[in-house]
């Protein structure tokens, strides 16, 4: 079974420092939102 864990809030509260937390807790990967922000930004610049 899949899981998923999604951390919200506003800026600058440690969103990503939880999530590197509960990375080294349940052995889970963290999946940030940059990462798929910078990926689509990529794929924007090529097309243009």
């Amino acid at each position: 079974m899949m899981k998923l864990i999604i951390i919200f809030g506003p800026q600058a509260v440690g969103k990503m420092t939880v999530g590197h937390e509960l990375e080294k807790v349940t052995g889970m990967t963290v999946f940030h939102n940059h990462m798929t922000i910078t990926g689509l930004n990529i794929n924007q610049r090529k097309e243009m």
